[in-house]
């Protein structure tokens, strides 16, 4: 009841959210965006039965592009084979709802250290729940390079903190691993095509940190 189209773009005016982008990951921090996502997901759940909108995040699009471009690029096979495990699960199977899709620390404000605001819900659309966590999983703590110990307890607690407002249900927790690679993957793929086949990137100013090259190591 509160968006707005502007030509082909829907858009929601709401009051200035003061902070900065999140820059410093820590237990505190993670905690909060469970809580978040959490709330989120359960309203989601309990009141929103479908939601008719896609994304552009789309791994099977952005592999057949990236396919039917016949490129060259580092680490091709692996990509490909890593695909090609993952492309007939069906997720669809596990509770679904509404989710960001893109929760990078990029899209959440901070201020005073806890978290202000998540922006960004333009790749929003009906999915599983379970691709928001890994997304956290995967861009908030392995991204990082912790030792195993504490990566298994920060994503414990994520989980955890996360399961107080919506609980994550058994046949989730069996797909969180492959639904972790699949979005490693995905986001992979994303940046292939941008980097490759759109040439997004000649013109951007931090190329490196922008590559698909950086993520690789979340699909190992």
């Amino acid at each position: 009841m509160y968006i707005e189209e502007y030509g082909t773009l829907k858009f929601t005016l709401f009051s200035f959210i003061q902070g900065e982008t999140l820059d410093k990951i820590d237990q505190g921090v993670l905690r909060e965006i469970a809580w978040y996502l959490g709330k989120f997901h359960r309203y989601s759940e309990e009141r929103v039965r479908n939601y008719n909108r896609k994304s552009r995040i789309d791994l099977d699009f952005y592999m057949s592009e990236i396919e039917k471009s016949k490129i060259d690029f580092n680490e091709k096979e692996k990509i490909f084979s890593i695909y090609e495990e993952l492309k007939n699960i069906d997720f669809n199977t596990l509770p679904k709802g509404i989710i960001h899709a893109d929760i990078f620390p990029d899209n959440v404000i901070v201020k005073d250290g806890h978290i202000n605001g998540i922006i960004d819900f333009n790749e929003s659309y009906y999915g599983p729940y379970v691709y928001d966590l890994a997304i956290v999983i995967n861009f908030w703590i392995k991204i990082k390079e912790y030792s195993f110990q504490k990566e298994y307890d920060l994503i414990r607690d994520f989980l955890n903190n996360y399961s107080r407002h919506r609980k994550i249900k058994k046949e989730e927790i069996k797909l969180l691993n492959l639904a972790c690679r699949k979005m490693a993957l995905t986001f992979i793929a994303l940046r292939l095509y941008k980097e490759k086949i759109e040439k997004a990137y000649e013109k951007a100013l931090d190329i490196e940190e922008k590559s698909y090259l950086s993520l690789i190591k979340l699909i190992d």
